[in-house]
């Protein structure tokens, strides 16, 4: 739904307070001026006018918040879902007294007697009714009126105000003081569109694209109907300035529920500061469809549960009560108004004097809590002070501590916000911070960026088929752009990001964020971004005025995920659990409970705002629920949560009581079995062979002093093998596996920061015999990625800490880099330096992997330069003795290197990067593909610009054809007329990229023949007359083909796999072809790379082989992720297959390793016995990449360690 915020705030003359320390005090808040500002300085304060002043003193242990929130949220703690009591969260929170005694001194030092100070309920705040004059004093401050253009209103202020320095820290903040306007929420529901006249009533699926209704969502997220109610459950919605217009429900409840909700049903009531039950006339109800929307949905989705109407303040007062401050109030006594937490003219003052006004006290507690609490409305982040927005977001934490789930609206205007429907959209003043229609950078809105709510976006149906899935939300209005309506998302720029996130925010940074800059928005990689999820936010049926609508917003989003959340709470109830709570870092840890929005933006502020992106993103967050994932989550996952074999990650003291004692601790997350020190690093899923666990349990400690325990992680939990995200991927076992996945795990996973704890590392894994498996950024998709061949093995993480470019020669065309430099990031750094007009990279498929990591590999891009093991030059080398080496010419020494100073940090030769041989034997070659030793720096040859190229595709319609191609490619590659590699793709990968299996097919059968040719239609365009350019050799060549057909990318559209290979083959790296994954849900890759001449008769043969296989497995040619075991045996049937012709692949995945390196039999496996003997040359105790590549050490047998060929 639409925010509608209000720059004019009250409107009666009131007074408010803004201030400007001297220099004997330390500034604590500033407000930030706005130039367009309708408030105007009026006049000076009198010294003799009296003000109500508050003093918000410091809570104990908000420092230790988000370990608290772990330990209670977090779904490997053993303590999930143990939440607090309002009692210990009271006791926990407490000011100091010594907070209490320093201020209450400040105050009595001024003159102020000590019988006009007094303290809040919760002992929060100190109060006094102060003079202009004593403030003044006390803050080094001058207040003013200033006055509202338009209204004529006033308003006491102040610029800025300060406090002694020794009483900052104890300080909070101080009102009256800096806010000027009082802001009224912004309700994110959209202008209704009434719903077409044939659509009456629940229809099935067919009419979804047109009007969502619970039969829509109810297949598109795989919920069910409700069934359950269990006493204290009900679903709270909270309003401001709304009503529920009764009278709607009932038609609602006849024409669009299943199973009907009987009429006369109605939501709990709760009155908060004289919010009272509709009895609006039909004109009042116009403007109150934000109501409507938010009960009827969440009706449909959760009866025969019951819904709790929270309603919220009077209806005079509507000009500010959008500061969620009231409402938390009644929850919370220790966080009242006046007596509490509350700031006035933000914040409605109670009782209100204005006629009709609500006339009792300010409620402090009382209103019942409910489990799962769905708001829709929101403010502008840069419009409120940021301490005030802290305070009241650590209100949120304390309801999340306590079990509550708080679902909040992200917004309807993208990366923007919005006032009131009389003002334009806001962005903010990027220079000076202030709200501004002018501002050019994203304005965040409040509370979603709170860490501790679970913040909603919005999406929308791709087609009326449901199986085409979701794109976020995309509804601009031609006839006013105020009013277009995109997904409210971004990052912070008051709150940090929190511990459950922070993977997730750094890697959309790292691969997907926009070159705004820090400008536009906070891309510091610390700050809280939102979206956490979606849900459908347009066209949801709704009735009001008795008319059925299709209403749209990010208002509709939210209750759909609090009514999901209730249903959950109801099943867990149902078991004897208790609520979630909050959700979020259940979802972080487990990503594939969502279906993962790729497409979509969130324009705003004159940009195109973020970009939906695998993984999490600012437009969708982590996408939207897939409920029987969820629910196998929080039923049956979760029930291992506390097992006593999860080792300490941190603990916190709680401070509590006046005195200060130590009332107990808490862990951060995961706490040891019972007895073990918190030193212990912890028993992992699976030791390292002959190793006892106290062997273990010293390399570790040993590790730990030269790495940091923050940068070793003991694999200790069946909950760290879950993570399945290509860009980010598990650092401790396979993936996407074909065997068991708990068999290729690793003990631990290392990351070393500098080449000397390379060395370290290695020393110690001689001296303990422990084995070591090396690995840097990305997968290599199809052929395994971190997790060890020998299981137990000690993983080391080269692209976690060691990333830098360490070197870009121009002249010499060649750039060195660290393991954890990936192609993205070259190809960033050279366009950030101006120099991609100078030198290209050659890229593979998928950008984000580690140059290193697929050079050592042997991987190929496209360009000229598409051999990447050919255009490195120059290693640096640990070896499996800890010994540093460089190859080629880095063995001369730099005449200019300090030979004293430690051989990593001399220097190399100025001709390193140069010349790739040196002198006598080539030795680079035994660290590709190796288990011969750690490369930390490698130097690559760029590509000097071409000063032009074209890419082109060429389509061939019939599998007969295919001997005929390849004998055209040969003698045009032989002859250099083909400058780069040429790749020849099935249909089907072209397929993957374009769009999943279920666009193409219904049926769980492997695609035939007639429906391969419907997706070749499908995908093929025909092109406009194509211009007489260049290529006519290559064009004249393949044309000879019948039914060949040439294109160039601006005869495709968009989403046509050569709009990607165009950039490829400039040298421009990308991630669309992860798209591949999606051809089936959570699918994988398993790839077969043999080596065969390029002629007719092979290609046709090797083609052949490999479908004649895939029928007998029962395939695609891409993998059912549900038939591990049959793609196991695909591809070792393939491996024979291609060996008997002579074909021998050339990279490999980890379960057949062995079977690859025994198809290299020459002369009795005369190339893998001299690998052995190489091996035991420099590897004498056996520890570098145990059985990598088939490559055994004398101290392990292969035999010892069989591959599993069944799978889970």
């Amino acid at each position: 739904m639409h925010l509608t915020y209000s720059a004019v705030g009250i409107l009666a003359a009131v007074q408010l307070v803004i201030c400007a320390p001297t220099t004997s005090h330390i500034e604590h808040e500033r407000r930030n001026a706005s130039p367009h500002s309708v408030w105007k300085r009026h006049s000076r304060a009198q010294a003799h006018e009296k003000i109500p002043l508050r003093i918000g003193l410091k809570q104990q242990n908000l420092e230790n918040a988000d370990v608290f929130i772990q330990d209670v949220s977090d779904p490997f703690s053993p303590n999930f879902g143990k939440h607090w009591s309002a009692a210990k969260v009271a006791e926990v929170f407490a000011p100091k007294q010594e907070s209490r005694d320093g201020v209450v001194a400040w105050l009595t030092e001024h003159g102020i007697d000590m019988k006009r100070i007094g303290h809040s309920v919760g002992k929060n705040w100190v109060e006094l009714n102060a003079t202009i004059g004593e403030a003044e004093s006390l803050l080094k401050t001058k207040y003013h009126y200033y006055k509202h253009q338009n209204t004529d209103a006033y308003r006491l202020s102040c610029d800025s105000y300060g406090v002694p320095s020794h009483l900052k820290e104890h300080i909070d903040m101080i009102m009256p003081t800096v806010q000027l306007d009082g802001l009224e929420p912004i309700k994110n529901a959209r202008p209704a569109v009434q719903a077409p006249s044939p659509i009456t009533s629940l229809t099935g699926t067919k009419n979804c694209s047109t009007l969502i209704t619970i039969e829509c969502l109810r297949a598109l997220y795989g919920f069910p109907a409700g069934s359950k109610n269990h006493t204290g459950n009900k679903m709270g919605i909270a309003e401001w300035a709304d009503y529920l217009y009764y009278p709607d429900l009932d038609p609602y409840f006849a024409n669009w529920t299943s199973p009907q909700i009987p009429k006369g049903t109605r939501p709990e009531f709760i009155s908060i500061d004289g919010g009272k039950p509709s009895n609006l006339t039909v004109a009042q109800a116009e403007e109150v469809v934000e109501s409507a929307l938010d009960f009827q949905t969440a009706y449909s989705i959760i009866w025969p549960q019951q819904t709790r109407l929270y309603q919220n303040g009077d209806s005079v007062n509507v000009d500010s009560v959008g500061t969620f401050n009231i409402f938390l109030d009644a929850l919370d006594a220790s966080y009242c108004t006046y007596q509490g937490g509350d700031q006035p003219y933000i914040d409605p003052a109670y009782p209100d004097p204005n006629e009709g006004g609500y006339t009792g006290p300010l409620q402090c507690g009382g209103s019942p809590r409910s489990n799962v609490i769905s708001i829709s409305y929101g403010q502008i982040e840069a419009a409120l002070p940021r301490f005030y927005q802290q305070r009241q977001c650590n209100e949120w934490m304390k309801l999340a501590l306590q079990g509550t789930t708080v679902v909040v609206s992200s917004g309807d205007s993208g990366v923007a916000n919005r006032y009131n429907a009389r003002y334009n959209n806001s962005c903010v003043n990027s220079e000076y911070g202030y709200v501004d229609t002018y501002g050019k950078r994203f304005s965040p809105s409040f509370p979603v960026n709170c860490p501790y709510v679970t913040a909603v976006g919005a999406t929308f149906l791709n087609s009326n088929n449901l199986s085409d899935g979701e794109s976020a939300v995309s509804d601009p209005d031609p006839a006013n752009v105020l009013d277009d309506y995109y997904s409210g998302g971004g990052f912070s720029d008051v709150f940090e990001v929190p511990s459950y996130q922070k993977k997730a925010t750094q890697h959309y940074l790292k691969y997907y964020a926009p070159n705004y800059g820090s400008k536009v928005y906070n891309n510091s990689g610390h700050a809280r971004g939102f979206p956490d999820l979606s849900a459908i936010g347009l066209k949801v049926a709704t009735v009001y005025l008795n008319k059925t609508y299709g209403v749209g917003g990010t208002s509709a989003s939210a209750p759909i995920i609090g009514g999901i959340v209730t249903l959950l709470n109801e099943e867990r109830l149902t078991v004897g659990k208790g609520p979630i709570g909050f959700l979020n870092p259940v979802l972080y840890s487990h990503p594939w409970a969502l279906n993962d929005i790729v497409n979509g933006s969130n324009p705003g502020c004159g940009t195109n705002g973020f970009s939906a992106s695998p993984g999490w993103d600012p437009v969708t967050g982590l996408g939207t629920p897939k409920y029987e994932e969820l629910k196998k989550i929080f039923l049956i996952h979760l029930i291992s949560a506390g097992k006593k074999d999860i080792p300490v990650m941190k603990q916190v003291d709680i401070l509590v009581g006046e005195d200060g004692e130590t009332a107990g601790t808490v862990s951060a997350a995961f706490r040891a079995p019972e007895g073990t020190p918190a030193s212990d690093p912890g028993r992992p899923l699976t030791l390292p062979p002959r190793t006892s666990l106290e062997k273990f349990k010293d390399f570790m400690l040993r590790v730990n002093d030269v790495v940091g325990s923050e940068n070793a992680t003991v694999i200790s939990s069946d909950a760290e093998l879950q993570h399945e995200d290509y860009l980010d991927p598990s650092k401790a076992y396979d993936m996407y596996h074909v065997t068991p996945k708990e068999f290729f795990v690793s003990s631990a996973v290392v990351a070393p920061r500098n080449v000397p704890e390379v060395q370290d590392i290695v020393r110690l894994a001689n001296e303990f015999e422990i084995p070591l498996w090396p690995f840097s950024v990305g997968r290599n998709v199809g052929y395994g990625g971190s997790a060890p061949r020998v299981p137990g093995s000690v993983g080391i993480d080269m692209g976690r800490n060691m990333g830098k470019i360490l070197e870009i020669n121009v002249d010499g065309a060649y750039a060195i880099v660290e393991p954890g430099v990936t192609f993205i990031d070259l190809h960033n750094h050279l366009v950030e330096n101006n120099l991609r007009e100078k030198l290209w990279i050659d890229v593979p498929d998928l950008g984000g992997g580690s140059v290193i990591g697929n050079t050592i590999e042997r991987g190929v891009g496209y360009t000229p330069y598409g051999d990447h093991w050919m255009m490195h030059c120059g290693m640096e080398v640990v070896l499996p003795d800890g010994t540093l080496w460089r190859s080629g010419m880095g063995g001369i020494p730099n005449p200019d290197a300090d030979p004293n100073a430690p051989s990593h940090e001399q220097k190399p030769n100025d001709t390193w990067g140069l010349f790739n041989y040196g002198f006598g034997p080539y030795n680079d070659g035994i660290f590709s593909q190796a288990s011969l030793g750690i490369v930390v720096k490698m130097g690559l040859w760029l590509m000097a610009n071409p000063g032009g190229y074209s890419s082109y595709l060429i389509t061939i319609p019939k599998d007969k054809d295919l001997h005929q191609a390849l004998e055209i490619i040969r003698p045009l590659r032989v002859g250099m007329v083909l400058q780069n590699v040429p790749t020849m793709r099935h249909i089907l990968l072209d397929a993957a990229v374009h769009a999943d299996r279920t666009h193409y097919t219904k049926s769980d059968k492997p695609l035939n023949d007639e429906e391969m040719d419907a997706i070749a239609a499908k995908l093929v365009y025909g092109p406009p007359p194509v211009r007489e350019v260049l290529l006519s050799v290559i064009k004249q060549s393949f044309l000879q083909i019948p039914g060949a057909k040439y294109f160039e990318p601006k005869d495709m559209p968009d989403n046509i796999v050569l709009q990607t290979r165009h950039n490829t083959l400039q040298g421009i790296p990308s991630t669309t072809e992860l798209r591949w994954v999606n051809w089936l849900p959570n699918g994988a890759h398993l790839f077969f790379s043999p080596i065969a001449k390029v002629s007719g008769d092979d290609g046709v043969a090797q083609y052949d082989v490999t479908r004649r296989r895939c029928e007998e497995a029962g395939f695609d040619f891409i993998n059912d992720p549900d038939s591990r075991r049959r793609a196991h045996w695909l591809i070792k049937t393939l491996i024979d297959d291609a060996a008997k012709r002579g074909w021998g692949e050339y990279r490999t995945h980890l379960s057949v390793m062995d079977q690859i390196a025994d198809t290299y039999s020459f002369n009795y496996h005369a190339q893998m016995k001299l690998n052995d003997k190489i091996k035991a040359a420099l590897d004498p105790k056996g520890i570098m990449a145990v059985g990598k590549n088939g490559v055994w050490p004398k101290q392990y047998k292969r035999e010892d360690f069989p591959v599993p060929m069944n799978a889970v």
